[in-house]
C-alpha cells in the first residue's frame, strides 16, 4: 500500500486511510501539538508569539477531523463518527489533568475555604497555591493531553476494522 505524503494525509479531505497511515498522521499531530503547547511555557517567549502558537494549536483540529473522517470511512462507518474521538479528547484530557493535579486543587480549595465570607480573599488564597505550583501545572497540562491523544489514537484506530472493497 502506498504511503501518501504527510500534507495529503492531513489536509486533503477525500478518500480513506488504513490504520498505519492513521497512526503516522496522528503521531505527527500529537508531536506538533505538544511542541506548540510546550513552546508557550518557555520563558522568554514573547506573549504575541505564545499567542500565535496557541492559535496554530487550535487549528490542528482540522487535520484531526480529516484524519478521523478518512479512517472511519475506511471502516465503512459514517464520516460524522469522526466527532466521537474529537469530542472525547478534551474530556479525557481534563480527567487526566484533574488526576495529575488533584492534590494541588485540594490544597487550593482548603486554603480558599479559610475565607468563606470574603470571596476576594478566597480567590487570592486559591491563586497563591496554584501559582506556587505553576511549573507542575504547566508540565501536567502539556503531558496529560499526550496520553489522552495516544489512548484515543491507538484505541479507536484498533477498533475500526478496514472494510474490504
Amino acid at each position: 500500500m502506498a504511503h501518501p505524503r504527510l500534507i495529503d494525509l492531513l489536509l486533503v479531505p477525500g478518500g480513506t486511510i488504513g490504520p498505519r497511515n492513521m497512526q503516522r498522521g496522528g503521531v505527527f499531530l500529537i508531536g506538533l501539538g505538544t511542541f506548540l503547547q510546550a513552546a508557550q511555557y518557555v520563558s522568554g517567549v514573547p506573549a504575541g508569539l505564545a499567542g500565535l502558537f496557541a492559535l496554530f494549536g487550535v487549528t490542528l483540529v482540522v487535520p484531526w477531523v480529516l484524519l478521523w473522517t478518512k479512517r472511519f470511512r475506511d471502516g465503512g462507518y459514517p464520516s460524522v463518527m469522526a466527532l466521537i474521538p474529537i469530542v472525547l479528547f478534551p474530556i479525557l484530557s481534563m480527567i487526566l489533568i484533574m488526576i495529575g493535579l488533584g492534590d494541588i486543587f485540594g490544597d487550593a480549595m482548603s486554603q480558599g475555604m479559610q475565607y468563606p465570607d470574603d470571596r476576594a480573599a478566597m480567590q487570592a488564597a486559591m491563586e497563591e497555591v496554584l501559582m506556587s505550583q505553576q511549573r507542575r501545572v504547566e508540565v501536567t497540562t502539556v503531558i496529560a493531553p499526550i496520553f489522552a491523544s495516544l489512548a484515543l489514537l491507538f484505541g479507536t484506530n484498533t477498533l475500526i476494522k478496514s472494510k474490504q472493497i
